[in-house]
């Protein structure tokens, strides 16, 4: 679909409730989002100043939660948290360490 498609003044977007107020547009998803997704930051509202502009951050944010829906899958431990709340230190001094594993 495109923006060129409203009801009511706001897109009509696949998967999307959209509404206009306030003079801006506002996409919420129909579908919720799993725990995962949330988690990796998959967004549930979008808003936007221009119809045009909600059409493609919208299929951006279809797109960014099929991709972590992908990894979901592919997780072994999906509760783990974002990359960049892992404290790395630990993992660093274990390799520099001479007779670790994986040291020198």
């Amino acid at each position: 679909m495109t923006a060129s498609q409203t009801v009511h003044g706001a897109p009509v977007l696949q998967g999307w409730i959209t509404s206009h107020r306030d003079g801006i547009y506002i996409a919420e998803r129909v579908r919720p989002l799993s725990d995962y997704q949330a988690l990796y930051g998959c967004k549930t509202q979008v808003t936007a100043p221009t119809a045009a502009e909600l059409d493609w951050l919208c299929v951006a944010e279809r797109v960014h939660a099929e991709l972590v829906a992908n990894a979901e899958r592919q997780a072994v431990t999906p509760q783990l948290p974002p990359y960049d709340q892992v404290p790395i230190s630990k993992t660093l001094l274990a390799l520099d360490r001479p007779g670790s594993p994986d040291g020198g």
